[in-house]
């Protein structure tokens, strides 16, 4: 009986000092990523398309077979990642961002580490815009060791077009001038010249980079 009273009384004090220990869980680090852009009537939509395993920093859990293919091999482009994400069709889950000339700037929070995706997956019809998709890495080498939130401008090298492109058609005289118009015999053979311009030519410059 004094044996088991001794047996209880020990157990009893381990418990008490395990109760005493604080219970310490380690979180995960988050962060959040910031998309700005200043054209008005687009939309993003930014998607998770890969796990990075922060112990091991190895790329995991990957959103298709294409992308995770093209991260494996990639070294420091993230070309063919883009390319890959470009081509898949079932990404899903993806956190939608609208910009409007009030919100130029949108937040994504709570974010682990990963590799994610930002798609244009929308512009009205009058914004002319080029608009590029962006692969950005969670951390990533732009980062410091205590940062947790990194920006991205999806405006960044983007040509603002100026102008419809344009189709003229001259007719050539024998001496080789244009001619808007031109009198001449019904069985007489004449040539058209037709000029395109499209922006970025001479006719039809770009008036700016954005």
């Amino acid at each position: 009986m004094k044996t088991t009273k001794r047996i209880i009384a020990v157990a009893l004090a381990v418990l008490m000092i395990a109760l005493t220990i604080p219970f310490a869980v380690s979180a995960a680090t988050t962060y959040t990523l910031t998309v700005q852009c200043e054209k008005p009537d687009y939309k993003y939509t930014v998607y998770k398309i890969a796990d990075l395993d922060e112990e091991t920093g190895a790329y995991k859990n990957f959103a298709t077979t294409a992308i995770g293919n093209a991260i494996k091999q990639s070294t420091d482009s993230t070309a063919d990642v883009l390319a890959a994400a470009d081509a898949a069709t079932t990404l899903t889950n993806g956190t939608e961002l609208v910009f409007d000339a009030t919100h130029t700037s949108r937040d994504v929070s709570s974010l682990t580490a990963g590799m994610y995706y930002i798609k244009c997956t929308g512009r009205s019809a009058s914004n002319k815009s080029v608009a590029k998709n962006n692969i950005v890495p969670l951390p990533n080498k732009n980062m410091s060791a205590s940062d947790t939130a990194y920006t991205v401008d999806v405006a960044l090298n983007k040509i603002t077009e100026n102008g419809e492109p344009t189709i003229t058609k001259k007719i050539k005289k024998a001496d080789g001038t244009l001619v808007d118009e031109l009198s001449v015999e019904t069985d007489e053979t004449i040539t058209y010249v037709l000029t395109a311009e499209v922006t970025g030519t001479p006719d039809n410059k770009l008036a700016k980079y954005i």
